[in-house]
């Protein structure tokens, strides 16, 4: 049987809100049990930072079951900026819910810069850079992946979103099981995407990429 226990407070003039969530595993009477607590603290101010934190407590582990992040999103009609960081211990279990990833320091950058210059036919142009660094607790890099992206939309519907450049870093721990008794093996792999895509007006149904 599953137990939980909830509650918030939110002021409606935007300016604070809280929320706390415990959840518990109830198992038999003397077996271990499993159990969760979450806390996040925002500000619904889009342009100030959040805070969050959760434990959880699993029996025969005495560390590495935290959840620690905090994050901010600042947004103007013409740049929009998102960041965040969250540290996840080896041995945090959320009991529900969905987990990207445990024993990760996770690092993500976002820059967006969406002008409107008055050229003929031309909607809005977007300048877009991203980097997701997440290396483990022990801070040996796992994954990292930094692209530049350029879009331009025109005033008839047409766009092109085109990603100049998409590098991707990954650490396999384990071989990684493709197709039947294909593997990748263990080991450090490195990859570059470039995309270019084109949408016709909407009248004109047609994409390529």
């Amino acid at each position: 049987m599953k137990r939980n226990f909830g509650g918030g407070v939110e002021r409606t003039d935007d300016s604070v809100k809280a929320n706390a969530t415990a959840f518990r595993l109830c198992q038999p009477r003397r077996e271990p049990v499993n159990s969760a607590l979450n806390a996040e603290f925002g500000w619904p101010l889009q342009h100030l930072p959040s805070v969050g934190r959760a434990w959880s407590h699993t029996p025969g582990f005495s560390s590495g079951q935290t959840n620690v992040g905090a994050g901010f999103n600042y947004q103007t009609s013409w740049l929009e900026v998102f960041g965040q960081h969250r540290k996840v211990g080896p041995n945090f279990n959320p009991e529900v819910g969905f987990l990207e990833r445990t024993d990760c320091i996770c690092n993500y950058l976002d820059v967006t810069f969406k002008p409107r210059p008055k050229l003929r036919g031309v909607r809005e142009l977007n300048f877009e850079g991203f980097i997701f660094y997440a290396p483990d607790t022990r801070h040996v890099l796992q994954t990292q992946e930094w692209q530049n992206t350029f879009r331009i939309e025109f005033n008839n519907g047409s766009y092109s979103d085109d990603d100049i450049v998409d590098v991707f870093t990954q650490r396999l721990i384990e071989p990684f099981n493709i197709y039947k008794n294909i593997f990748i093996p263990v080991g450090e792999y490195h990859w570059t995407r470039h995309q270019f895509t084109y949408g016709s007006p909407q009248d004109r149904r047609r994409i390529a990429g």
